[in-house]
């Protein structure tokens, strides 16, 4: 496991959406049980916008409206299409374009003499299937090469994918072949018995429409049974695109060669394993945005992390001189208000699987398995000592007491500056010291906030000043 070079304060973010409203409003509270979500019928199909509210006082008095696309609202006199269901929900007989029946709603609770809540916007449309972005095309690869056939269709569902080989439904051989998720079909080490025409259908909830045919040629390896050597060459390139957020998006990229190419995928510049550290995104996003594994996206991620680890540390997280000690004192005073501090040190458990035949020593008293980052930076937030993957069960102070650090620390081998007067104090020498929460123990360069309740005005101010 390779640390990260910084600490960081932890900031919570309160967004407010209107996916989840609570509104208080004199002591009333009104939220959203469920909101009207984006919905796509056939034309002249009926279609239901659900919206229930609910509110800590007065639950029969919620008053349930639906909004236009004008942000008007639905009064349903005189009309034929719409009208409100007695749980609130917007119900819809047929429809149909042309009677301005589909676009935008959402739906507003009301508790009257108190105030109003908003859904988000629900988009109502009619299922399309408008016809092919892209069609297989001719395609010869050598008998156990990769072929891959594209096929990209737009539509509202987004249309089903199947496809055809000689005119009859292909068989798909799942140890070879894969329909991605964009429709196109890969085959792996191709086979004679693999060539032949291809073509895909596009299927709608009501119609389908047929590709044009490709022909798939497969020539057998020369006369040696292996493959000449060739360049790598794409079968297939990302194409752009633009997806509603939380929508499922597919990129798709294959190539072939002799020997067989490695594709590696790079998202705003970033191979995958730099993604991850820049951005601190989960495997399983990794998963999704690259289409590789799980298992191999942390096997990509531990071989890159420890060449960057044995190669950088001494750069980033170097053993502080003097100078250094005296420098970082200076930042502590000017951005905390606290002289001769060296450091702040904390510990963090990092949450893992439990390990095989580990018993509980992996396991904290937060009640998860974890191991433990000990972790101690200065003023600009920056790692100046770190120690990575002690049992979760253990403490701060313990770990930090049997760390090398604090063998070093006591032993006086850091290169600590002696003890000097404090700024406008005279009286006695005060020594330079790292401040931690209740659980470290104190000592002569380790200093802790005073515990207990009946605290004094000045322990009061001191405790605020270390934290």
């Amino acid at each position: 496991m390779t640390p990260s070079y910084y600490c960081s304060k932890l900031i919570v973010i309160i967004l407010i959406t209107a996916a989840s409203v609570l509104t208080f409003i004199h002591g009333h509270a009104l939220e959203f049980i469920v909101e009207p979500s984006d919905t796509v019928v056939e034309s002249g199909q009926s279609a239901v916008l659900d919206c229930v509210a609910k509110a800590s006082r007065h639950q029969a008095t919620v008053l349930i409206q639906w909004l236009d696309e004008d942000g008007a609202k639905l009064t349903f006199v005189g009309d034929l299409y719409r009208s409100q269901l007695t749980n609130g929900s917007l119900y819809i007989t047929s429809v149909i374009e042309e009677q301005r029946l589909t676009g935008t709603y959402q739906c507003m609770a009301t508790l009257p003499n108190v105030g109003s809540i908003v859904s988000r916007t629900a988009k109502l449309k009619v299922a399309t299937l408008d016809g092919f972005v892209e069609e297989p095309s001719d395609l010869t690869v050598w008998a156990g090469e990769r072929a891959h056939l594209s096929c990209l269709a737009s539509g509202l569902p987004p249309p089903r994918m199947r496809w055809l080989k000689d005119e009859r439904p292909l068989h798909i051989d799942r140890l070879r072949m894969t329909v991605l998720p964009s429709g196109a079909l890969e085959i792996d080490e191709a086979l004679p018995a693999d060539q032949g025409t291809y073509r895909c259908n596009a299927s709608g909830p009501s119609t389908y429409l047929l590709s044009r045919a490709a022909m798939l040629r497969v020539d057998p390896p020369d006369e040696e049974g292996a493959l000449r050597p060739a360049p790598p060459r794409f079968l297939a390139r990302p194409r752009a695109a633009v997806y509603v957020e939380g929508q499922n998006a597919s990129l798709d990229c294959a190539a072939v060669g002799n020997p067989r190419p490695q594709v590696t995928w790079l998202k705003d510049g970033y191979p995958i394993d730099m993604k991850y550290l820049a951005t601190g995104c989960s495997l399983t996003e990794l998963h999704y945005n690259y289409r590789v594994g799980i298992s191999t996206a942390s096997e990509i991620i531990q071989k890159t992390c420890k060449p960057i680890w044995t190669l950088m540390k001494e750069q980033c997280i170097p053993k502080p001189t003097r100078e250094k000690w005296l420098e970082i004192a200076e930042g502590f005073s000017k951005n905390a208000n606290y002289p001769h501090c060296l450091g702040a040190i904390d510990g963090k458990h990092i949450r893992i699987i439990k390990p095989q035949h580990s018993g509980s020593l992996y396991f904290n008293y937060k009640h998860f398995f974890s191991i433990q980052l000990m972790a101690m930076c200065d003023s600009n937030y920056c790692f100046t000592f770190v120690d990575i993957g002690d049992y979760g069960k253990n403490s701060d102070s313990s770990i930090f007491t049997n760390s090398d650090f604090y063998k070093n620390l006591t032993s006086s081998r850091l290169d600590i500056p002696n003890p000097e007067f404090l700024p406008q104090k005279n009286d006695y020498k005060i020594p330079y010291v790292i401040v931690g929460d209740e659980a470290f123990g104190l000592s002569f360069n380790v200093m802790r906030p005073y515990g207990g309740k009946n605290l004094t005005a000045k322990q009061r101010i001191y405790n605020y000043r270390l934290t």
